[in-house]
Parts: structure tokens; C-alpha cells; sequence
């Protein structure tokens, strides 16, 4: 089986692909795997995915974030050239959602994060004809290698940095935290799933409700991370920030606790 993995170098990605390779002994027998990512390759088009003529796509790619108002998500934007090339071939498609998409946010500032979410699906449920989409709407997923400006990331960062941690609020919002390992998991049984029905599935991916306090506590004690975390404003984090290295992942990277 041809798989595509869009975004298959960011966070959840480069997890997938390391837990296709450790947990699914007959992998290279099972699966071809096939990434793309604006990292290392250009934006894909409708061509791209024509020449590539994959039997099942995981559409882990960012939104767009330029989409014109003068086009449509489906001349410009990545779900919606994936969405173009399924309806023409039938092909299964596995598109990561988040859960800001679920409220519907009135408010979303145009062309922002959740608005564009908002956009995609919408699109997705208004253009699949011929193929089954399972539309999955993550929430607060984390694990090692997580980058800022997410709040597992700004952990890291305090910890490895000695930078106090910002967050918002004061500690006692409470959230759904998702390990990416388990998400990993739910991607790949979906990939081994020998068929599927015409349309959409729409799933809501959550975890272990806790507060933001909670959460912090749970990781600094299971992985003895030092962040003296502040809850005192908005969570600050600088774009040019230099990456952690290799070495500081490989320290944090100790079994979750939180269950």
C-alpha cells in the first residue's frame, strides 16, 4: 500500500513514522511510505498527487496560512488539493483537525489558526463525494521533540534553558492532554483498516482531562523537569528563538506518567 504523509517532518510525523517502523514488524511489506513536507520540498499540488497516485493519504500538513479571499481552500490550500485529488480516485484520507474547529468560534480572528481550521472542514464535508475522509479533531497533543510555542514545548525550553515559565491564565483551566504516541497508534490502525465507506467520520481525540497546573506538576515530577512556572500573564516566546539540541531532547525523553 502507497502511503502519503504530508508534514511528515513535524512533531506528530516524524512520531508516526518512528512507530510505524518500531511497533509494526512487516512494515516495509505493508506499507510505502512516502513523505512531504514544505520543510524540504515544495508545496504539493494537485500534479504532485497525481504522479505520486497514493492508495491512502495521512494529511498531517499545516494549513495555509495566505489563502486569498479571492480563492477558495480548494484552489490554495493543502486539504484542498488532498480533497480534490480523493474525490477524483476514490483514496482514503486521514485529515488532523483540531479541536478549536469544534466550537465553531465566531470570534476567530479571519484567517487565524482556528478559523482556518474551521475552513478546511468545512470544505472537506462540503466536497467529499467519492472517498471516506476520517477527520480528526486533536487536542493538546504532546511528547518528546515538541517544539514552542506549545506549553510541553515552553516546558522543555524552561528546563533546559533555566527561563522561568510564562503561561497563561492562572493554572486552573482544565484541558484534554493527548500523547502523540497514542495518536500515532490510532493513525496507524486506521491505515491498516482493510476498507472504508464513502464519507466523512468525524472524530473528537482526547485524553487525560486535567488542569494546566496539573499537567505541569505531572510532567516536572514524572520527568523531572525544573521550569518555575509563572502564571502570571501571557505566555511569552520569542519566533527566533535558536532550536534544543539533540543532546537536551535525548534528556527529557523519560517515560509519561500521566495516564
Amino acid at each position: 500500500m502507497r502511503v502519503l504523509i504530508t508534514g511528515h517532518l513535524g512533531f506528530i510525523g516524524t512520531h508516526l513514522r518512528s512507530l510505524i517502523e518500531d511497533e509494526t514488524p512487516s512494515w516495509e511489506q505493508e506499507f510505502e511510505l512516502i513523505g512531504w513536507d514544505t520543510r524540504t520540498d515544495h508545496p504539493v499540488t494537485c500534479r504532485d498527487l497525481d504522479l505520486i497516485r497514493a492508495d491512502k493519504i495521512v494529511n498531517l500538513g499545516a494549513t495555509l496560512h495566505g489563502v486569498s479571499k479571492e480563492k477558495t481552500m480548494l484552489d490554495e490550500d493543502l486539504a484542498g488539493f488532498v480533497t480534490v485529488y480523493a474525490d477524483k480516485t476514490g483514496c482514503p484520507v486521514f485529515h488532523a483537525s483540531s479541536i478549536a474547529a469544534a466550537h465553531r468560534i465566531t470570534e476567530a480572528e479571519p484567517f487565524g489558526y482556528a478559523w482556518r481550521k474551521i475552513c478546511q472542514e468545512d470544505m472537506i464535508l462540503d466536497s467529499v463525494k467519492n472517498h471516506h475522509t476520517t477527520c480528526a479533531r486533536f487536542n493538546n497533543v504532546f511528547g518528546p521533540g515538541q517544539t514552542r510555542p506549545s506549553l510541553y514545548g515552553e516546558m522543555l525550553w524552561s528546563h533546559v534553558t533555566g527561563e522561568p515559565l510564562k503561561v497563561h491564565g492562572d493554572g486552573s483551566q482544565v484541558r484534554s492532554w493527548l500523547r502523540v504516541d497514542d495518536v500515532c497508534r490510532k493513525i496507524i490502525h486506521w491505515l491498516q483498516e482493510e476498507s472504508h465507506k464513502p464519507g466523512i467520520l468525524m472524530q473528537e481525540w482526547t485524553g487525560v482531562s486535567a488542569t494546566v497546573s496539573e499537567f505541569i506538576n505531572t510532567m516536572e515530577t514524572s520527568r523531572r523537569l525544573d521550569c518555575g512556572a509563572h502564571f502570571a500573564g501571557h505566555l511569552d516566546h520569542g519566533a527566533d528563538e535558536p532550536p534544543i539540541s539533540n543532546d537536551d531532547w535525548e534528556l527529557l525523553q523519560i517515560t509519561d506518567t500521566l495516564r
